[in-house]
């Protein structure tokens, strides 16, 4: 085949290329089925749990009255930006006071900067908590074990790093490629910064196309995979040298991301069949950016990302028919967008595969969706009129997610969390003798006792939980509403009973009735309170036990 030249500002092909190109397009399969089941509290349910992090009763009531397209229009929608962390408990710093934020400002020599680390922490976990309806936060952990970056320590790169995702979050793919190539952390962490023509580090090259972009595929022949070569990889190091970060943690320096001409490799780059035998030229600063535009020209990258979103939003196994049936559909929506995300992702939420009952359940709930089902679900709430307990709290939480195999930003490996890639346990992976007794613990001290953190405490206000259900007179409707809330799939005649045991042992159903009349009819009244509050927190408790509440 001939060699294709790609130049600053166009990509040129043979007409016979671009022919074959536009026909494997039209063999696509086209139309994806969209969901035509009711839509009704379950299925707003199912909904709400794989497209948010953590829904309430009442969150499902209100989109009872929307259709299912003005719900997908509804997460997808673009929100303000959250707040910046901030300074919230130390007193030294002479640049930054308390109730401050320190994203912009360098840290001074003398100042532990620990408090910055903290903060970071702190505020990663309360925003996702805290978020109303939406997708975004959802989508910056995808991203965020998507493009890792990991064991940066200044804490300014981080939230840099973190706004460019919220900003791409289902934004344009491929401009997303194009800045965070570029990102500071991300130069850092795959030794983008460290890449020049007398030394190419292939690190980032690599892991743009295996983990990125297009994926590997099978192994062909040596060096050669199915979507691109070893010496693709070579050739794609060498394109990227010259780049240099500035400022790391510098009282000094101002942060910076710069281009070095000196260190840049200006000689042709030859890339392989794999690309179209495609030869890039210098373009010194601007040279990746035509590297990543032949990268897209592969539709390859639409699937690869499109499998993705299924295995995060919709099912972790993929056989022939979702590949032919959905993915290839899907992927070409990508490429007909110019590789938007948004309507890729409005075109998964309407599908009948992501809202279909067989798909319901069948994923294991990470770490920060157990936590937010706990938390978010049932009210509590976390933000209380104390800077200081607010932040203590935020970061209590993250080293729970620690403890539970989940610790934001720092992951073991540029491939991101096991249960997302390494089969066959895949979700099932955040389930182990480690992490269980975390979970346990998380869900008892929210509902049974109380969550202890810097003289504040926290918990299920169970009271006021049930107030908001349909009935919850009836010990019968309050147990169905509430795995409604809890669980992805409804519970048999059998478990109804096990719960109901548990919120009235031994008992007929009228006297919870009557117990929780009285209490309503007398509010004040501190024993009757005490006794049906306890009946609720042991009810929820179990509820938070079972099998079915670790599921979405």
């Amino acid at each position: 085949m001939d060699k294709v030249q790609y130049s600053s500002s166009k990509i040129h092909t043979s007409s016979e290329e671009s022919s074959s190109r536009h026909t494997a397009s039209m063999a696509a399969v086209l139309n994806i089925e969209n969901y035509a089941g009711p839509w009704d509290r379950a299925a707003v349910s199912h909904f709400l749990r794989r497209t948010t992090l953590g829904h309430t009763y009442n969150n499902v009531s209100e989109l009872l009255g929307m259709d299912l397209e003005s719900a997908v229009d509804l997460v997808l929608a673009d929100g303000a930006m959250p707040s910046p962390p901030v300074n919230y408990d130390e007193d030294e710093d002479p640049s930054v006071s308390i109730g401050e934020t320190w994203v912009d400002t360098m840290p001074p020599a003398g100042v532990n900067q620990n408090y910055r680390s903290r903060s970071m922490r702190a505020w990663s976990v309360l925003v996702p908590l805290t978020e109303g309806i939406s997708l975004r936060e959802r989508m910056v952990i995808f991203w965020h074990n998507h493009f890792v970056t990991s064991n940066i320590n200044d804490r300014r790169l981080v939230y840099d790093y973190l706004d460019l995702i919220r900003g791409h979050a289902f934004g344009n793919f491929k401009q997303f490629v194009k800045d965070m190539t570029v990102d500071h952390s991300m130069l850092r962490y795959l030794n983008g910064r460290d890449n020049t023509k007398t030394a190419p580090n292939e690190n980032y090259a690599r892991e743009l196309l295996e983990l990125f972009t297009i994926g590997k595929g099978p192994l062909v022949a040596a060096g050669d995979y199915t979507n691109y070569t070893e010496d693709d990889i070579i050739s794609i190091a060498r394109v990227l040298t010259g780049w240099r970060t500035y400022g790391f943690n510098s009282a000094t320096t101002p942060l910076a991301v710069g281009f070095d001409q000196n260190r840049h490799d200006t000689d042709s780059k030859q890339l392989s069949y794999r690309f179209d035998n495609a030869v890039i030229e210098n373009e010194d600063a601007e040279e990746y950016k035509t590297l990543i535009d032949v990268i897209f020209q592969k539709e390859e990258v639409a699937r690869f990302i499109c499998r993705k979103f299924y295995r995060y939003f919709v099912s972790d196994q993929i056989d022939a028919s979702v590949e032919q049936n959905l993915i290839t559909p899907l992927a070409q929506i990508m490429v007909d967008n110019n590789y938007e995300i948004k309507p890729t992702l409005k075109a998964l939420f309407m599908s009948n595969e992501f809202m279909q009952e067989s798909n319901r359940g069948v994923l294991v709930k990470n770490p920060l969706e157990f936590m937010a089902s706990i938390v978010k679900s049932t009210k509590v709430d976390l933000m209380a009129d104390d800077l200081q307990a607010n932040y203590n709290v935020g970061q209590s939480l993250y080293y729970r997610l620690r403890d539970m195999q989940m610790e934001m930003h720092r992951h073991d490996s540029v491939a991101g969390w096991p249960a997302y890639y390494q089969a066959p346990g895949l979700s099932r992976m955040w389930l182990s003798a480690v992490s269980m007794p975390h979970r346990m613990y998380l869900s008892d001290r929210f509902t049974s006792y109380s969550y202890n953190t810097g003289g504040n405490s926290f918990r299920i206000d169970v009271l006021a939980l049930i107030a908001e259900l349909s009935n919850p007179y009836d010990p019968n409707i309050l147990i169905e509403d509430l795995a409604e809330l809890f669980y992805p799939n409804s519970i048999t005649e059998n478990q109804v009973d096990f719960l109901k045991s548990i919120l009235i042992p031994g008992l007929p159903d009228f006297e919870w009735t009557e117990e929780y009349a009285n209490h309503i009819a007398d509010p004040d009244d501190q024993n009757l309170m005490n006794s049906v509050d306890s009946k609720l927190r042991d009810l929820i408790s179990s509820m938070m036990s079972l099998s079915e509440f670790y599921l979405f």
